[in-house]
C-alpha cells in the first residue's frame, strides 16, 4: 500500500489540489447564496410602512366597503353601489411624489382635465376614514372614482437621506428607491389578497381616472 502511494504521489497531489479547489468553491458558492439571502430578507422600512398603512387605514375601510356604508363626497352624502365601491391605491413612480405636494400636482393633472379631486369620507362604527374622489361636473351622473395617495411612503425620502446622504441621486439611489417602493407595493397587494378585498381595494401605479377624463 505504501508503495502505491509513493509510485502515485504526483497523481495524489493533483487529486487533493482539485479537491482543495472545489471545497473552496463549493464555500464562496454557499456563503454568496447566504449572503443574498440576507440580503433579500433583511429589514424593509418600506414593508414596515405597507404593514402600517394597511393595518391603520385599508383593513378598517375595506371589510366597510361590502357592505352599505355611509359616504361623503366633497362634504356631501352619497349612495354607491357595490360596484363602485372601490378605492384605487394609487402608488407614484418615485419616493419624492409621494407627498403633499404629489397630492398637489396630481389634482392639478386631474382639474387640467376638466374633472376635479374632492375630500371624501368612508364613516364607520369607530370614526370617519377620509381619502379622495375623482369627480366630473360635466357629467354629474358618472360615478366618483375613489382613491388614497400613501403620502406615507414619502417617509422612505427621509430614511434613505439619512442612510446614503440628502446629495446622493445616483443609480444606486434610485434603485434602492424602487426596491422600497416594490416592497411597500408587494406587501400591500398581498395583505389585501390574505384578506379577501381584492374586489374593494385594488393597487395600481396608473394614475386614477386621467384616461377617462374629458
Amino acid at each position: 500500500m505504501l508503495d502505491f502511494f509513493r509510485d502515485n504521489q504526483d497523481v495524489l497531489n493533483f487529486l487533493l489540489a482539485v479537491t482543495s479547489t472545489f471545497a473552496g468553491l463549493l464555500v464562496w458558492v454557499v456563503r454568496t447564496l447566504y449572503s443574498r439571502l440576507q440580503e433579500e430578507l433583511k429589514f424593509s422600512p418600506a414593508t414596515a410602512l405597507g404593514i402600517g398603512y394597511f393595518q391603520n387605514f385599508l383593513f378598517k375601510v375595506g371589510p366597510e366597503l361590502a357592505r352599505k356604508p355611509k359616504f361623503t363626497i366633497d362634504d356631501q352624502p352619497c349612495n354607491l353601489s357595490l360596484d363602485q365601491r372601490k378605492i384605487y391605491v394609487y402608488i407614484p413612480e418615485n419616493l419624492p411624489a409621494a407627498s403633499h405636494q404629489g397630492v398637489e400636482l396630481f389634482k392639478a393633472r386631474v382639474e387640467a382635465g376638466g374633472r376635479r379631486v374632492v375630500k371624501a369620507e368612508i364613516l364607520t362604527e369607530s370614526r370617519p376614514f377620509p381619502f379622495w374622489a375623482i369627480v366630473n361636473d360635466r357629467h354629474p351622473n358618472t360615478p366618483p372614482i375613489l382613491f388614497d395617495y400613501p403620502t406615507a411612503l414619502g417617509n422612505m425620502v427621509e430614511v434613505l437621506n439619512y442612510h446614503m446622504g440628502e446629495q446622493v441621486f445616483n443609480k444606486k439611489r434610485l434603485k434602492v428607491e424602487q426596491r422600497e417602493i416594490e416592497n411597500f407595493v408587494n406587501v400591500v397587494t398581498q395583505l389585501i389578497h390574505d384578506k379577501s378585498l381584492s374586489d374593494f381595494l385594488i393597487v395600481t401605479q396608473n394614475e386614477p381616472g386621467l384616461a377617462e377624463a374629458t
